[in-house]
C-alpha cells in the first residue's frame, strides 16, 4: 500500500484545483473525488483493523462525500491536492 500511495501522490501532485474538480460527464467522478474515496477506504480499513483511531467521528465527516452512494452528489470540489 505504501508503494501505491507514493506513486499516486507522485502522479497527481501537480494537478490544479480545476483539474481535480473536472468531470468528463454527468456519470463520472472527478479525480479529486476518487482520491478522497481512496483516502476514505484507507481510513475505514485503519478503523476496522486497529480500532484505536482518535477523533473517528470528526475524521469520518471529512470523508462523507467520498463514500459509495454519496460520490454522485459531487460535493468534493474546490480543494487543492493536499486537502
Amino acid at each position: 500500500m505504501d508503494y501505491v500511495r507514493k506513486e499516486t501522490i507522485r502522479l497527481v501532485s501537480n494537478l490544479t484545483t480545476k483539474e481535480l474538480d473536472f468531470n468528463l460527464d454527468q456519470f463520472g467522478n472527478s479525480i479529486g473525488t476518487l482520491l478522497l474515496h481512496c483516502a476514505a477506504l484507507e481510513f475505514n480499513y485503519q478503523v476496522e483493523t486497529f480500532q484505536n483511531i482518535q477523533n473517528v467521528k470528526k475524521r469520518l465527516a471529512l470523508y462523507e462525500y467520498a463514500m459509495p452512494g454519496k460520490m454522485i452528489l459531487r460535493r468534493v470540489i474546490g480543494n487543492e491536492i493536499y486537502f
